[in-house]
C-alpha cells in the first residue's frame, strides 16, 4: 500500500515521503499513529503543496544565513578597557556576554552563543580572531580589536 509519510519513520522516509509499505503495517501502525495517511489524489495535492513550501522556507532560511555571513565576515569591533596604573596589563577582561552585547547591537545581528567556536576571556591589548559559526560549512571571521581607554 503506498502511504505518505506524515512524521519521519526510521529506514522508511521523512515527512512528505511517499512510501510503499505492507497493507498490515499501513492500517494497523501508521495510519492509526497519524504517522502517514492514504496516498490518494487529494492527499497527493496536499504533499506537493507542503513541499513546495518547504523549499521556499529553506530557500529563505539560506539566503538569511547568506546575508549574516556578509554581515560579519572580516568585520573589527573595538573595545577599550582599563589598564592598571603604570602597566601594559588589562584591568578585567571582555567575556562572551559582553561580545555578544556590542556585535549584535553594532552590526544588527541576532548571534547567540551556540555559534562561538572555542571563544575565550579576551584579557590584553591585542586583536583576536573569533570563529561564527553561521552553519555547518560556512563559518565567519570577526576580529577583536582591545584597545586601552584613555
Amino acid at each position: 500500500m503506498k502511504v505518505i509519510l506524515l512524521k519521519q519513520l526510521k529506514n522508511k522516509g521523512i515527512k512528505g515521503d511517499i512510501v510503499v509499505v505492507k497493507d498490515g503495517f499501513a492500517l494497523n501502525y501508521l495510519i492509526p499513529k497519524k504517522i502517514a495517511i492514504y496516498c490518494n489524489k487529494e492527499n497527493i495535492n496536499y504533499n506537493n503543496k507542503y513541499l513546495k513550501n518547504l523549499e521556499k522556507i529553506k530557500r529563505e532560511k539560506e539566503n538569511e544565513l547568506n546575508s549574516l555571513y556578509q554581515k560579519l565576515n572580516k568585520k573589527e569591533l573595538t573595545f577599550f578597557l582599563k589598564a592598571k596604573k603604570n602597566s601594559e596589563e588589562v584591568y578585567g577582561s571582555i567575556n562572551i556576554t559582553q561580545f555578544l552585547k556590542h556585535l549584535n547591537q553594532e552590526l544588527k545581528t541576532n548571534v547567540n552563543k551556540n555559534m562561538l567556536v572555542n571563544f575565550k576571556k579576551f584579557d590584553a591589548f591585542k586583536k583576536y580572531k573569533i570563529k561564527i559559526k553561521i552553519k555547518e560549512d560556512l563559518i565567519a571571521f570577526v576580529w577583536i580589536n582591545l584597545k586601552k581607554q584613555t
